[in-house]
């Protein structure tokens, strides 16, 4: 069982802000974290962003472990959002996940 984690920020993120917050993940939380860059449809050409989401999956070894990295992950994004005049919307979501077994190739005849 592993569980994913999901921060999604909307609104006004700023050039190399989610850059900077991923940074502070990977370094908070120890773990893999990717972004995925939703292209802003409105136009505007101040940061070309409207949305960011960063994931990481954590594998769910200990219960405890696991609580302490979504609260790392709070705090980290907590303390980014104070770095900001007009912070963006930030949602934190945690979802388990089951690894799906790889598909057993059909015998040859």
């Amino acid at each position: 069982m592993s569980t994913r984690i999901t921060v999604r920020l909307t609104g006004d993120i700023g050039l190399d802000g989610a850059g900077l917050l991923l940074e502070d993940l990977e370094r908070q939380t120890g773990l893999s974290w990717r972004d995925e860059r939703r292209p802003d449809e409105g136009g505007h050409l101040d940061s070309g962003i409207a949305e960011v989401i960063l994931i990481a999956v954590a594998s769910r070894t200990a219960e405890m472990a696991y609580a302490s990295v979504v609260d790392r992950v709070r705090e980290a994004v907590q303390d980014w959002r104070k770095t900001h005049l007009d912070p963006p919307r930030v949602e934190v979501e945690v979802v388990e996940v089951t690894a799906e077994p790889d598909p057993v190739p059909e015998p040859e005849h």
